[in-house]
């Protein structure tokens, strides 16, 4: 469930469900330039609705990452599914100063990694970049212990005003 309301929490200004007829889960939010949402998560929904030209447009696995954007009246503008035929799940996204889209989440897949971008093989967080309409792919990769364990849940993501990404996670 996504709602916007105006700024003094009297006047509820739209809302929707969001998901399919499985398991579906939102966990992080974000507003680009033109106060328009992002919403990320996790599905077991391969019935998920996909809106515009997606990235992924297929569910890949058991569970799926996802990102939706929302215009300022509610109205799905497009999502994506991200992951791989494991388990993968987003967890924060963020917007850079280009409102391009980061996503940080879980996986148990081989996610896809960039040639020439930070790695650490074989791990379970993995950062992913997407352009602003969802539609392509900018970067990815993967990062922790290098084990497909997730040992590292996420609890704070964020992306600088100057492109800075940085991270914060619990575990062992």
């Amino acid at each position: 469930y996504c709602f916007r309301m105006d700024p003094s929490l009297s006047t509820l200004t739209w809302a929707t469900y969001v998901g399919g007829s499985g398991a579906d889960a939102a966990f992080g939010t974000q507003v680009d330039g033109n106060n328009e949402l992002f919403v990320t998560g996790g599905t077991a929904s391969a019935d998920m609705p996909m809106y515009g030209t997606p990235f992924q447009s297929l569910f890949s696995g058991a569970t799926d990452a996802w990102v939706m954007h929302f215009g300022l009246g509610g109205l799905p503008l497009g999502s994506t599914f991200l992951g791989t035929a494991a388990y993968d799940q987003s967890y924060f996204v963020q917007l850079d100063q280009g409102d391009e889209v980061y996503l940080v989440g879980q996986t148990q897949g081989a996610y896809p990694v960039t040639p020439g971008k930070y790695t650490v093989p074989n791990s379970s967080q993995f950062i992913h970049k997407l352009n602003h309409d969802r539609t392509g792919s900018l970067w990815s990769t993967v990062f922790g212990n290098g084990s497909n364990v997730q040992d590292l849940p996420p609890t704070a993501f964020l992306v600088s005003n100057c492109g800075q990404i940085y991270f914060s996670g619990w575990g062992g």
